[in-house]
């Protein structure tokens, strides 16, 4: 579901969101090239967001 899709949805009645998880994704090799621009114009530690390496996919008890 696009964007302008999820917005008119959203607005079209009153909902009560109790859990969400979104996630926005680029088509295609975008995500790629904004990767390499990242390590052209010299940015260190350019990495990926994964499962692997995002510590908000992991539980945690204090």
């Amino acid at each position: 579901m696009n964007g302008q899709d999820l917005s008119k949805t959203l607005k079209s009645r009153v909902y009560y969101i109790i859990f969400a998880n979104f996630k926005a994704y680029l088509k295609g090799e975008i995500i790629n090239d904004l990767y390499l621009n990242g390590v052209r114009k010299g940015y260190e530690n350019v990495e990926y967001t994964t499962d692997e390496n995002d510590v908000r996919t992991r539980l945690s008890v204090w």
